[in-house]
């Protein structure tokens, strides 16, 4: 295997439960369709459209050819097109590598290979067009049609189901659709993706992908021969494996299988928390990390931990530490609330450092992951363990499984004071009990005095500093104190001023600000369809400044502080250039409606007094 020996050696274990299939016309070729002949390429497809009209099929496009075949009287483009993409034979090969429990397949062919595939084995088919509703849950190894599908195609609408321009689609169309924030959530949690079948004719492909190098170290492209070309233009997503169809089948089947259950504490859909990490390596806390912590929010989770319970980093809190975790050792279910800004997450970490020191095991689950059920199942063997959620939304998804999955867990949910108001009926439903509350909102003496020393530490001080802090009730009212400090806004407002002028890294910034400000985080796919760029790769272009607002994570940005958003909103960005946002954000997360996220962001941003606020 010369000149794919790197790549190969990514590919220590396989791993077909958590990883993404991705298909493209080279993978179907060999396969048999009901007139018995393989089926063509893209290229192979303009040559019969070309033929039956009698033109040269380099002069005209795949898209202008199939629509001059329907016009033709003598010809009938659906009654073509069914004969050719209905298989009714495989190889071996190919029956080999689909037969594997993918977690998802993706594919831009219109042929129904995949699913004749699942029905040789008697596997239930859940399959879906690009123009279909995207279900509130998927089923393992559902099978998307990225350019449509033969089979929900009719003599009516077989021009407008299936996608011919392939290149003016990936951008306009998909990349605005609901199955895109599929494709990226399952790319995001996959522990590998694989490109089979494309080639350089395919290199529109490489536009659904985000460039980012975590994601790239686990994408492979396996094509028919080495290609320079191929390779070059894509190693900024991937590797290559020149091993084609055979020689990827002898992998899956030759290399061994991810056992989850060998580390439940390096998981895709949970993260242990390890607060002896670093422990006794690290220095203690600079002066300008407890700066930027107050100011931007920059909130470093593995400083935090090695600082504990010394007030050298953040306020400890250790007397609300010690109440929730003696409250969880009797519920089920803790819920720590605050209103916007009083520091929820940081207390998280807080409390996680505390319960890890009694013994518990604690794991942040903060997105719905598409293998959450088999990672659920791999951390079922360890004793104490308690799920951390800093998203209210997150964990009304998938607290059930979970539940389910590891009968003897524990929950800690972060929640807005206002939401668990207004939500109660669903708590009482829906979060395992019994259920206890921690109430950040207030702040006793000692906290103030945590509070006054760190801005000292942080040389942010004022004169009259000391006076307002003591007259401040919660942690919010101390943030946008120090905002008022002349010398901090100057700061903000000169590191701040490259990023506003770029355009594009302006439209990243509001658009995560105003998610943030609202209790939602801005996710890579509708960052992108909604500032119509990729989100980590501009704001890497300012990366030392931009590191400031955000948490540049292994394949997303992460907004630090809803107080610094609030700030931002109110006091930097322009009116018209957040109305103009809110505008492109609402539109987007419309044709997302039945998400519970994007009900909340509708519902959020279109509020009257959101709006007056501009």
């Amino acid at each position: 295997m010369k000149g794919n020996d790197t790549a190969t050696m990514k590919l220590e274990k396989i791993d077909p439960e958590g990883s993404v299939l991705f298909l493209g016309s080279g993978f179907s070729v060999e396969a048999t369709n009901i007139w018995g002949e393989h089926l063509p390429t893209g290229r192979g497809l303009r040559e019969i459209f070309a033929r039956i009209i009698g033109v040269d099929p380099n002069d005209y496009d795949l898209q202008t050819l199939a629509d001059e075949v329907s016009a033709d009287p003598h010809s009938d483009l659906y009654d073509l097109l069914y004969k050719i993409f209905t298989v009714k034979g495989l190889t071996n090969d190919q029956q080999e590598i689909l037969k594997l429990p993918w977690l998802r397949v993706y594919t831009t062919n219109y042929d129904d290979a995949v699913e004749y595939a699942y029905s040789l084995k008697r596997r239930p088919i859940s399959s879906f067009s690009y123009n279909d509703g995207k279900p509130r849950q998927l089923l393992k190894s559902s099978i998307i049609h990225l350019h449509g599908a033969i089979r929900t195609t009719t003599p009516k609408n077989v021009t407008d189901q299936l996608v011919l321009t392939e290149e003016a689609y990936v951008r306009q169309h998909f990349e605005r659709s609901p199955w895109y924030d599929e494709f990226v959530r399952d790319i995001r949690f996959s522990t590998a993706c694989f490109f089979v079948g494309y080639s350089l004719s395919d290199y529109h492909i490489s536009a659904l992908l985000l460039q980012d190098s975590s994601l790239r170290d686990r994408t492979f492209f396996i094509t028919k021969k080495p290609d320079t070309i191929f390779t070059n233009r894509v190693k900024k997503y991937g590797h290559v494996l020149p091993v084609g169809i055979s020689g990827f089948k002898d992998l899956c089947a030759s290399l061994p299988r991810l056992n989850r259950l060998e580390n439940p504490y390096d998981l895709k859909s949970f993260r242990y928390i390890d607060p002896f990490k670093d422990k006794k390596t690290l220095a203690p806390p600079t002066p300008i990390e407890v700066l930027n912590l107050v100011t931007y929010g920059t909130f470093n989770e593995r400083r935090c931990m090695s600082s504990l319970p010394r007030p050298t980093y953040v306020a400890p809190r250790q007397e609300l530490a010690k109440s929730g975790s003696d409250l969880l050792r009797q519920a089920r279910t803790l819920l720590v609330h605050s209103r916007l800004g009083n520091g929820k997450s940081v207390f998280l970490s807080i409390l996680a450092h505390k319960l890890s020191e009694l013994q518990f095991k604690c794991f942040w689950c903060r997105e719905v992951s598409p293998t959450l059920g088999q990672d659920a199942r791999a951390i079922s063997s360890v004793k104490n363990v308690v799920i951390i959620f800093d998203s209210y939304n997150v964990a009304i998804d998938v607290i059930d499984v979970i539940a389910s999955d590891i009968p003897d867990a524990k929950f800690v949910i972060a929640i807005r004071t206002a939401v668990q108001e207004v939500r109660l009926h669903e708590i009482q439903k829906r979060v395992p009990r019994p259920c206890e509350r921690v109430n950040l909102n207030g702040l006793d003496q000692s906290e103030r005095k945590n509070f006054l020393e760190l801005l000292d530490t942080a040389g942010v001080v004022a004169r009259d500093l000391p006076k307002e802090i003591a007259r401040c009730n919660d942690i919010r009212e101390i943030v946008l104190s120090i905002y008022k400090n002349e010398k901090v806004r100057e700061k903000l407002e000169l590191e701040l001023a490259p990023l506003y002028q770029d355009k594009a890294v302006r439209s990243i910034i509001i658009t995560s600000h105003l998610l943030k400000w609202i209790g939602q985080e801005g996710n890579a796919a509708f960052l992108r369809v909604v500032t119509g760029k990729d989100a980590y790769a501009e704001a890497a272009r300012f990366k030392e400044v931009a590191a400031e607002m955000f948490l540049f994570g292994d394949d997303d940005l992460k907004v630090h502080s809803a107080v610094f958003s609030e700030f931002l909103i109110e006091n930097v960005f322009k009116a018209e250039h957040v109305i103009e946002t809110i505008y492109f954000i609402l539109v987007e997360a419309v044709s997302r409606k039945w998400e519970r996220r994007y009900q909340t962001i509708i519902s959020s941003l279109m509020k009257v007094s959101t709006l007056k606020r501009f």
